[in-house]
């Protein structure tokens, strides 16, 4: 668009109230008032323990400009005494301030009308994937994706406020830990382009069973734009489910046993402590030989799917320099360290983690051919509702050629009095937060080692990564 987007016309058309000076769109956004950088606008949000509008005047003080706020949480006097002097921008919800905010994000992406809005959701891979379909577009494209794991209606509205007027394709990512989430996002976004890369055992406290996230998977297909959906062809259930859908839009599976983009011979191996990923994706026209950076065979999905997006908007793949667009691991998600003066291999997969991603990482490093010890730092699994306990036992007798296991969190207590003495695993040790693992890979950790470090956010097991690297 080539005439500025004022805020105060945005906010006017949402049903909001505009006070201060005007300014113009994209905003820089932050909801926590402790990163609030100067010139951003903070969004206060009254949370379930705590109210964003006690922390306005922090805000203003690290050198907010902007301020998005509920009406009736700042009356006139108020307003007075945070900007006496007038030079703050004020924007009163009506209502709560996310579902303005969303309501606002909505006028925006109206205004700017990117070419394709996609959305990606799945039980794992979601953020690789995101990434990786952002790099490759962008060699093409004028690209907008989150900076963080934005995946709420709230992190949706931030990226697309954030985005810049001449966006051409943006990138949505949309997680869901209860039924409606992803419906309220897809009623707001309307993407044109979705994907699902996994229906799996994750966030069951809320969505109970597989059937339930299947179900709130499958709310992306709600939206009344989509023209074409890209799916993980190998899980059968959700196969089953979309081809309802055929005929309504265009279905391309991705998968290692069929699909519309079939991934052959997948190799994932390390050299001199660099990563190396390659595989063939096989197109109805065409064969691509593709070569990464990424962790583990299994995120040949991810960067397959992204390809596949790639595909349907007829980029030229075979003549874009993949190697050049740096399709590496990201921190958190499989990314490596390696410390050249002790020859240890550090695996970032500290991110998040459920059955399925859990046991997909063992699966990797137990493959992988070293000729130093390999060690597993393994925090919890969380929000997996009653079935907690069997699916950490799971993963423990799954564990082989693993010779020395750490394991972090209360949760692996159970799992543990259940395992018979003499498994194929090495020394076990339990403990109980990330303080106590740092602690034992100090006095353990030696040269040569491999150390896998997976686990739930909430672990805080990339402070162990840190605490690893810094050796570098």
């Amino acid at each position: 668009m080539s005439d500025p987007i004022m805020i105060s016309e945005l906010v006017k058309q949402s049903g909001g109230i505009f006070r201060g000076p005007d300014r113009t769109l994209p905003l820089s956004l932050a909801v926590d008032s402790r990163t609030v950088g100067k010139g951003d606008f903070f969004v206060a949000i009254k949370g379930e323990h705590v109210d964003g509008h006690s922390y306005i005047g922090d805000a203003l003080s690290s050198g907010a400009t902007g301020i998005i706020a509920e009406q009736d949480s700042l009356s006139e006097e108020k307003l007075g005494m945070l900007d006496p002097g007038g030079t703050i921008s004020f924007i009163l919800a009506p209502q709560d301030t996310l579902t303005f905010l969303a309501r606002m994000a909505q006028g925006y992406l109206e205004k700017i009308c990117p070419l394709e809005v996609i959305a990606v959701t799945g039980s794992v891979g979601k953020t690789t994937t995101r990434e990786m379909t952002k790099k490759i577009l962008s060699s093409r494209f004028r690209t907008t994706s989150p900076v963080s794991s934005y995946n709420t209606l709230l992190g949706c509205s931030l990226t697309i406020l954030g985005m810049p007027c001449n966006t051409e394709m943006l990138i949505l990512e949309m997680g869901t830990s209860s039924p409606g989430e992803i419906s309220r996002m897809v009623a707001a976004f309307r993407p044109t382009i979705g994907l699902i890369t996994d229906v799996t055992e994750a966030h069951l406290q809320g969505l109970l069973n597989l059937e339930g996230v299947l179900r709130a998977k499958m709310e992306l297909l709600e939206s009344p734009m989509m023209k074409c959906l890209i799916y993980n062809w190998d899980n059968i259930q959700l196969r089953n489910e979309i081809n309802i859908f055929s005929g309504k839009m265009k279905l391309a599976g991705v998968g290692f046993h069929g699909g519309y983009a079939r991934i052959d011979y997948p190799e994932f191996r390390i050299n001199e402590g660099e990563p190396l990923l390659h595989f063939r994706l096989h197109f109805p026209d065409y064969t691509l030989n593709v070569q990464s950076r990424l962790f583990g065979t299994h995120q040949s999905l991810c960067l397959s799917m992204a390809l596949n997006v790639a595909h349907y908007l007829d980029l030229p793949l075979r003549s874009i320099p993949l190697h050049a667009l740096g399709l590496d691991s990201l921190p958190g998600r499989g990314a490596m360290t390696f410390l050249e003066e002790e020859k240890i291999l550090v695996i970032d997969d500290s991110y998040n983690a459920n059955p399925q991603s859990m046991n997909a990482a063992l699966n990797v490093v137990e493959k992988i051919s070293w000729n130093g010890r390999k060690i597993a730092v393994l925090g919890t699994m969380k929000e997996l509702g009653e079935k907690t306990a069997i699916f950490h036992e799971e993963v423990l007798r799954r564990i082989s050629r693993i010779d020395v296991l750490l394991l972090v969190g209360e949760e692996w207590k159970e799992a543990i009095s259940r395992i018979p003495e003499g498994n194929s695993t090495g020394h076990l040790i339990r403990v109980s937060n990330y303080k106590e693992a740092i602690g034992v890979l100090k006095r353990n950790t030696c040269p040569g080692d491999l150390i896998l470090v997976k686990g739930s956010h909430s672990n805080e097991l990339e402070k162990v990564v840190n605490c690893l690297v810094k050796r570098k």
